[in-house]
Protein backbone atom coordinates (compact mmCIF):
# COMPACT_ATOMS: atom_id res chain seq x y z
CA UNK A 1 0.00 0.00 0.00
CA UNK A 2 1.17 2.91 -0.78
CA UNK A 3 1.77 6.12 1.76
CA UNK A 4 0.83 9.54 0.39
CA UNK A 5 3.06 12.06 2.62
CA UNK A 6 2.22 15.60 2.58
CA UNK A 7 5.82 17.85 2.15
CA UNK A 8 6.23 20.14 4.66
CA UNK A 9 6.24 23.80 4.08
CA UNK A 10 9.83 24.95 3.30
CA UNK A 11 11.41 28.22 3.67
CA UNK A 12 13.24 29.85 0.46
CA UNK A 13 16.55 29.53 1.16
CA UNK A 14 15.65 25.90 2.67
CA UNK A 15 13.87 25.12 -1.04
CA UNK A 16 17.15 26.87 -2.58
CA UNK A 17 19.40 24.12 -0.67
CA UNK A 18 17.22 21.30 -1.21
CA UNK A 19 17.28 22.15 -5.35
CA UNK A 20 21.19 22.28 -5.04
CA UNK A 21 21.17 19.10 -2.92
CA UNK A 22 19.24 17.34 -5.63
CA UNK A 23 21.12 18.61 -8.43
CA UNK A 24 24.19 17.46 -7.07
CA UNK A 25 22.31 14.47 -6.48
CA UNK A 26 21.43 13.92 -10.25
CA UNK A 27 25.13 15.24 -11.29
CA UNK A 28 26.42 12.38 -9.03
CA UNK A 29 24.28 9.55 -9.71
CA UNK A 30 24.94 10.19 -13.74
CA UNK A 31 28.51 9.79 -13.26
CA UNK A 32 28.31 6.76 -11.41
CA UNK A 33 26.04 5.59 -14.43
CA UNK A 34 29.20 6.73 -16.62
CA UNK A 35 31.35 4.75 -14.38
CA UNK A 36 30.01 1.66 -14.46
CA UNK A 37 29.21 1.78 -18.06
CA UNK A 38 30.85 -1.27 -20.29
CA UNK A 39 30.65 0.45 -23.81
CA UNK A 40 34.32 0.42 -23.66
CA UNK A 41 36.72 -1.24 -21.39
CA UNK A 42 40.05 -2.19 -20.77
CA UNK A 43 40.22 -5.42 -22.54
CA UNK A 44 44.37 -6.45 -22.66
CA UNK A 45 47.71 -4.80 -20.86
CA UNK A 46 51.24 -6.17 -21.77
CA UNK A 47 52.34 -3.81 -18.96
CA UNK A 48 55.75 -6.36 -19.02
CA UNK A 49 56.83 -5.99 -21.89
CA UNK A 50 57.16 -8.67 -24.88
CA UNK A 51 60.29 -11.30 -24.67
CA UNK A 52 61.95 -9.00 -27.61
CA UNK A 53 62.20 -6.12 -25.07
CA UNK A 54 60.75 -5.33 -22.01
CA UNK A 55 59.86 -1.92 -23.73
CA UNK A 56 57.68 -3.00 -25.99
CA UNK A 57 54.69 -2.43 -23.93
CA UNK A 58 50.96 -2.07 -25.35
CA UNK A 59 47.32 -1.68 -24.62
CA UNK A 60 44.26 -2.91 -25.71
CA UNK A 61 40.45 -1.54 -25.92
CA UNK A 62 37.47 -3.13 -26.74
CA UNK A 63 33.93 -1.94 -28.10
CA UNK A 64 31.27 -3.74 -26.20
CA UNK A 65 28.07 -2.44 -28.24
CA UNK A 66 27.43 -2.79 -31.96
CA UNK A 67 28.13 1.07 -32.74
CA UNK A 68 31.24 2.95 -33.98
CA UNK A 69 32.68 5.22 -31.20
CA UNK A 70 34.52 7.96 -31.82
CA UNK A 71 37.58 8.23 -29.27
CA UNK A 72 38.65 11.72 -30.47
CA UNK A 73 39.16 13.48 -26.72
CA UNK A 74 38.93 10.53 -25.03
CA UNK A 75 41.96 9.96 -22.44
CA UNK A 76 43.92 6.44 -20.92
CA UNK A 77 45.76 7.85 -18.42
CA UNK A 78 47.79 6.23 -15.32
CA UNK A 79 47.47 7.25 -11.52
CA UNK A 80 50.73 8.95 -11.59
CA UNK A 81 51.03 10.97 -14.93
CA UNK A 82 52.64 8.30 -17.01
CA UNK A 83 51.24 7.16 -19.39
CA UNK A 84 49.03 9.92 -20.21
CA UNK A 85 47.63 9.39 -23.81
CA UNK A 86 44.89 11.44 -25.58
CA UNK A 87 43.11 8.92 -28.02
CA UNK A 88 41.74 9.75 -31.28
CA UNK A 89 40.16 7.60 -33.75
CA UNK A 90 37.30 5.23 -34.60
CA UNK A 91 36.74 2.37 -32.49
CA UNK A 92 34.41 0.18 -34.67
CA UNK A 93 31.29 -1.76 -33.33
CA UNK A 94 33.03 -5.14 -31.52
CA UNK A 95 36.04 -4.11 -32.44
CA UNK A 96 39.60 -3.83 -30.61
CA UNK A 97 41.63 -0.80 -30.69
CA UNK A 98 45.56 -0.93 -30.08
CA UNK A 99 47.69 1.16 -28.60
CA UNK A 100 51.78 0.00 -29.22
CA UNK A 101 54.01 1.91 -27.31
CA UNK A 102 56.85 4.25 -29.01
CA UNK A 103 56.66 3.06 -32.35
CA UNK A 104 54.57 0.19 -34.51
CA UNK A 105 56.80 -2.65 -34.19
CA UNK A 106 56.11 -3.48 -30.60
CA UNK A 107 53.30 -6.30 -32.53
CA UNK A 108 55.29 -6.43 -35.41
CA UNK A 109 52.54 -8.01 -37.57
CA UNK A 110 49.61 -5.93 -36.66
CA UNK A 111 48.76 -2.56 -36.83
CA UNK A 112 48.68 0.19 -34.09
CA UNK A 113 45.74 2.24 -34.31
CA UNK A 114 47.63 4.71 -31.90
CA UNK A 115 51.67 5.13 -30.79
CA UNK A 116 51.71 6.55 -27.19
CA UNK A 117 55.01 6.91 -25.09
CA UNK A 118 55.40 6.62 -21.56
CA UNK A 119 56.57 3.19 -19.58
CA UNK A 120 53.94 1.49 -17.20
CA UNK A 121 55.49 0.69 -14.02
CA UNK A 122 55.48 -3.53 -13.28
CA UNK A 123 54.89 -2.89 -9.70
CA UNK A 124 51.10 -2.33 -10.78
CA UNK A 125 49.78 1.36 -12.06
CA UNK A 126 46.27 2.64 -11.51
CA UNK A 127 44.33 2.97 -15.37
CA UNK A 128 41.84 5.03 -16.09
CA UNK A 129 39.87 5.71 -19.17
CA UNK A 130 37.92 8.65 -19.81
CA UNK A 131 35.28 9.92 -22.11
CA UNK A 132 35.61 13.31 -23.97
CA UNK A 133 34.04 14.72 -21.15
CA UNK A 134 35.95 13.68 -18.51
CA UNK A 135 33.85 10.56 -17.01
CA UNK A 136 35.99 7.75 -15.95
CA UNK A 137 34.27 4.99 -18.31
CA UNK A 138 36.74 2.46 -17.49
CA UNK A 139 40.05 1.63 -15.06
CA UNK A 140 42.33 -1.28 -14.90
CA UNK A 141 43.80 -2.24 -11.65
CA UNK A 142 41.75 0.32 -9.65
CA UNK A 143 42.36 -0.90 -6.31
CA UNK A 144 45.57 -0.02 -6.73
CA UNK A 145 48.48 -1.81 -5.16
CA UNK A 146 50.15 -4.92 -7.67
CA UNK A 147 48.80 -6.10 -10.96
CA UNK A 148 46.06 -8.33 -10.60
CA UNK A 149 47.83 -10.65 -13.44
CA UNK A 150 50.41 -10.70 -16.32
CA UNK A 151 53.37 -12.84 -15.55
CA UNK A 152 57.25 -10.77 -16.24
CA UNK A 153 59.19 -14.15 -16.17
CA UNK A 154 57.47 -15.31 -19.56
CA UNK A 155 56.46 -12.00 -20.88
CA UNK A 156 52.70 -12.74 -20.79
CA UNK A 157 50.00 -10.16 -20.45
CA UNK A 158 46.78 -9.39 -18.50
CA UNK A 159 44.07 -10.09 -20.03
CA UNK A 160 40.45 -9.27 -18.80
CA UNK A 161 37.86 -12.25 -18.23
CA UNK A 162 34.70 -10.99 -18.97
CA UNK A 163 34.21 -7.49 -20.64
CA UNK A 164 30.82 -7.04 -19.50
CA UNK A 165 32.01 -7.08 -16.12
CA UNK A 166 33.74 -4.71 -13.95
CA UNK A 167 37.18 -3.89 -12.93
CA UNK A 168 37.37 -6.92 -10.18
CA UNK A 169 41.15 -8.49 -9.20
CA UNK A 170 39.56 -11.66 -10.14
CA UNK A 171 38.08 -10.55 -13.74
CA UNK A 172 41.88 -10.32 -15.21
CA UNK A 173 43.75 -13.00 -15.47
CA UNK A 174 46.93 -14.24 -17.15
CA UNK A 175 47.22 -15.51 -20.36
CA UNK A 176 47.36 -18.94 -21.05
CA UNK A 177 49.95 -19.24 -23.32
CA UNK A 178 47.92 -21.30 -25.34
CA UNK A 179 45.53 -18.65 -27.59
CA UNK A 180 47.69 -16.45 -28.80
CA UNK A 181 48.35 -14.11 -31.80
CA UNK A 182 50.57 -11.40 -33.21
CA UNK A 183 54.81 -11.64 -33.41
CA UNK A 184 57.06 -9.07 -31.34
CA UNK A 185 60.00 -7.41 -33.25
CA UNK A 186 62.25 -10.31 -33.43
CA UNK A 187 59.52 -12.03 -34.99
CA UNK A 188 58.01 -14.56 -31.57
CA UNK A 189 54.61 -15.28 -30.93
CA UNK A 190 53.28 -13.10 -27.96
CA UNK A 191 51.67 -14.37 -25.21
CA UNK A 192 49.02 -12.31 -25.59
CA UNK A 193 46.13 -11.82 -27.97
CA UNK A 194 46.16 -8.57 -29.55
CA UNK A 195 43.18 -7.44 -31.67
CA UNK A 196 41.40 -10.81 -30.84
CA UNK A 197 39.56 -12.59 -28.18
CA UNK A 198 41.37 -13.01 -24.81
CA UNK A 199 42.22 -16.46 -24.02
CA UNK A 200 40.89 -16.71 -20.77
CA UNK A 201 38.12 -15.04 -22.46
CA UNK A 202 35.89 -18.47 -22.98
CA UNK A 203 32.59 -18.83 -23.14
CA UNK A 204 30.21 -22.63 -21.77
CA UNK A 205 29.62 -24.42 -24.66
CA UNK A 206 25.64 -25.26 -23.89
CA UNK A 207 24.52 -28.87 -24.85
CA UNK A 208 21.90 -31.21 -23.54
CA UNK A 209 20.64 -34.55 -24.08
CA UNK A 210 16.90 -36.13 -23.29
CA UNK A 211 15.75 -39.44 -23.05
CA UNK A 212 11.78 -40.95 -22.39
CA UNK A 213 11.28 -42.38 -18.53
CA UNK A 214 9.91 -45.69 -19.56
CA UNK A 215 9.27 -46.15 -16.16
CA UNK A 216 6.80 -42.90 -15.85
CA UNK A 217 3.20 -43.44 -16.28
CA UNK A 218 2.92 -40.46 -19.28
CA UNK A 219 5.27 -38.84 -21.70
CA UNK A 220 8.21 -37.97 -19.36
CA UNK A 221 11.30 -36.58 -20.61
CA UNK A 222 14.78 -37.02 -18.47
CA UNK A 223 16.70 -33.68 -19.80
CA UNK A 224 20.35 -34.08 -18.93
CA UNK A 225 22.87 -30.83 -19.20
CA UNK A 226 25.82 -31.96 -21.04
CA UNK A 227 27.46 -28.63 -21.05
CA UNK A 228 31.12 -27.94 -21.38
CA UNK A 229 33.28 -24.88 -20.03
CA UNK A 230 37.20 -25.02 -21.02
CA UNK A 231 38.36 -22.55 -18.32
CA UNK A 232 35.48 -23.07 -15.60
CA UNK A 233 32.76 -24.73 -14.82
CA UNK A 234 28.55 -24.13 -15.46
CA UNK A 235 27.16 -22.30 -12.29
CA UNK A 236 23.54 -21.75 -13.54
CA UNK A 237 20.93 -22.90 -16.05
CA UNK A 238 17.44 -21.45 -17.69
CA UNK A 239 15.33 -24.36 -19.28
CA UNK A 240 12.66 -23.43 -21.73
CA UNK A 241 10.64 -26.90 -22.05
CA UNK A 242 8.51 -25.78 -24.95
CA UNK A 243 5.14 -25.77 -23.34
CA UNK A 244 5.22 -22.88 -21.28
CA UNK A 245 7.13 -24.90 -18.69
CA UNK A 246 11.09 -23.85 -17.26
CA UNK A 247 13.10 -24.70 -14.83
CA UNK A 248 16.47 -23.59 -13.13
CA UNK A 249 17.40 -27.81 -12.20
CA UNK A 250 20.62 -28.59 -14.01
CA UNK A 251 18.86 -32.25 -15.03
CA UNK A 252 15.20 -31.72 -15.06
CA UNK A 253 12.46 -33.70 -15.72
CA UNK A 254 9.42 -32.52 -16.95
CA UNK A 255 5.71 -34.19 -18.08
CA UNK A 256 4.67 -33.23 -21.45
CA UNK A 257 0.54 -33.70 -21.34
CA UNK A 258 0.29 -34.08 -25.34
CA UNK A 259 1.96 -35.30 -28.37
CA UNK A 260 3.93 -33.33 -30.71
CA UNK A 261 7.57 -31.25 -31.10
CA UNK A 262 8.72 -29.02 -28.69
CA UNK A 263 10.91 -26.67 -28.78
CA UNK A 264 13.37 -26.85 -26.05
CA UNK A 265 16.12 -24.49 -25.41
CA UNK A 266 19.28 -23.74 -22.46
CA UNK A 267 20.90 -21.41 -21.39
CA UNK A 268 23.99 -21.72 -18.84
CA UNK A 269 26.15 -19.52 -17.35
CA UNK A 270 29.53 -20.58 -16.33
CA UNK A 271 31.63 -19.04 -12.76
CA UNK A 272 33.10 -16.39 -15.68
CA UNK A 273 29.10 -14.46 -15.96
CA UNK A 274 29.94 -15.62 -19.82
CA UNK A 275 26.75 -17.73 -21.09
CA UNK A 276 26.23 -20.15 -24.01
CA UNK A 277 23.00 -21.66 -25.20
CA UNK A 278 21.47 -24.54 -27.36
CA UNK A 279 18.05 -25.18 -28.93
CA UNK A 280 16.38 -28.47 -30.42
CA UNK A 281 13.41 -29.73 -31.32
CA UNK A 282 11.76 -32.94 -28.82
CA UNK A 283 9.53 -34.99 -29.95
CA UNK A 284 6.64 -36.29 -27.45
CA UNK A 285 5.22 -39.35 -28.72
CA UNK A 286 2.70 -40.57 -26.07
CA UNK A 287 -1.26 -42.02 -27.03
CA UNK A 288 -1.78 -43.52 -23.79
CA UNK A 289 -5.08 -41.80 -22.26
CA UNK A 290 -5.55 -40.34 -25.51
CA UNK A 291 -8.84 -42.44 -25.76
CA UNK A 292 -10.62 -40.49 -28.48
CA UNK A 293 -7.14 -39.60 -30.91
CA UNK A 294 -7.62 -36.10 -31.24
CA UNK A 295 -3.97 -35.89 -29.74
CA UNK A 296 -4.48 -34.53 -26.04
CA UNK A 297 -5.44 -36.38 -23.09
CA UNK A 298 -8.83 -34.52 -21.49
CA UNK A 299 -12.26 -34.97 -19.82
CA UNK A 300 -13.59 -36.75 -22.72
CA UNK A 301 -10.78 -38.91 -22.58
CA UNK A 302 -11.42 -39.77 -19.11
CA UNK A 303 -14.80 -40.07 -19.45
CA UNK A 304 -14.51 -42.62 -22.05
CA UNK A 305 -11.93 -44.58 -19.88
CA UNK A 306 -14.32 -44.86 -16.91
CA UNK A 307 -17.82 -46.17 -19.22
CA UNK A 308 -15.33 -48.93 -20.65
CA UNK A 309 -13.98 -49.77 -17.11
CA UNK A 310 -17.82 -50.26 -16.00
CA UNK A 311 -18.63 -51.91 -19.24
CA UNK A 312 -20.96 -49.26 -20.53
CA UNK A 313 -18.64 -49.51 -23.68
CA UNK A 314 -16.92 -51.62 -25.61
CA UNK A 315 -13.35 -52.30 -24.58
CA UNK A 316 -12.12 -52.30 -28.08
CA UNK A 317 -12.73 -48.54 -28.01
CA UNK A 318 -9.69 -46.44 -27.97
CA UNK A 319 -7.58 -49.27 -28.40
CA UNK A 320 -4.36 -49.73 -25.63
CA UNK A 321 -4.53 -45.92 -24.88
CA UNK A 322 -7.39 -46.72 -22.32
CA UNK A 323 -4.75 -48.96 -20.73
CA UNK A 324 -2.65 -45.95 -19.11
CA UNK A 325 -1.12 -48.58 -16.92
CA UNK A 326 -0.29 -51.25 -19.06
CA UNK A 327 -1.82 -53.96 -16.84
CA UNK A 328 -3.69 -55.91 -19.76
CA UNK A 329 -7.04 -54.32 -18.49
CA UNK A 330 -8.93 -51.10 -18.74
CA UNK A 331 -10.32 -50.37 -14.85
CA UNK A 332 -11.04 -47.29 -12.65
CA UNK A 333 -7.57 -46.91 -11.83
CA UNK A 334 -6.91 -46.43 -15.60
CA UNK A 335 -9.45 -43.41 -15.18
CA UNK A 336 -7.73 -41.96 -12.27
CA UNK A 337 -4.47 -41.59 -13.64
CA UNK A 338 -5.72 -39.79 -16.49
CA UNK A 339 -8.03 -37.31 -14.30
CA UNK A 340 -4.87 -36.74 -12.50
CA UNK A 341 -3.07 -36.18 -15.50
CA UNK A 342 -5.77 -33.41 -16.90
CA UNK A 343 -6.07 -31.79 -13.49
CA UNK A 344 -2.41 -31.75 -13.45
CA UNK A 345 -1.52 -34.02 -10.29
Amino acid sequence: MKRHVRPLPLRAPARTGAFVLLLAILILAGARAERSSADVVISEIAWMGTAASASDEWIELRNNTGRDIDLRGWTLRAQDGTPAITLSGILTRQGFYLLERTDDTTVADIAADQIYVGSMSDTGEVLALRDSAGRVVDTANGGSGAWPAGNKTTRSTMERVNPALPDENTNWRTNDRLRRNGKDAKGAILNGTPKAENSCTNPPDARFGFRVDSSAAWCTILFSDESTDRDGHIVAWAWNLGDGSVSSDENPTHQYRSAGARRVTLQVWDNDGLSDSAETEVPIVDTRGDVDGNGVVDVVDVRLALQIALEFLDPSIGGRAADVDEDGNVDVDDAEHMARRVIGL
